[in-house]
C-alpha cells in the first residue's frame, strides 16, 4: 500500500465515502471501512467510476 499517495489523496477528497489508493500498476478505490471495491489501471478510471457512484 502506498500509505503517502493514500494520505495525500484523503486530505483532499475529505467528503468522499470512496477513496483511492495508488499504486505504481493500478488505482483502488477503497470505501469508507477501507473495503477494496474495484481496481482501475490508471487514477483517470478510478475517478470517473466515483463521479458515477456519487451521481
Amino acid at each position: 500500500m502506498n500509505l503517502l499517495s493514500f494520505l495525500l489523496n484523503d486530505m483532499t477528497e475529505e467528503n468522499r465515502k470512496l477513496k483511492l489508493i495508488i499504486f505504481p500498476g493500478e488505482t483502488v478505490v477503497i470505501d469508507e471501512y477501507g473495503k477494496r471495491i474495484v481496481a482501475c489501471p490508471t487514477e483517470d478510471e478510478a475517478e470517473e467510476y466515483i463521479r458515477e457512484q456519487e451521481e
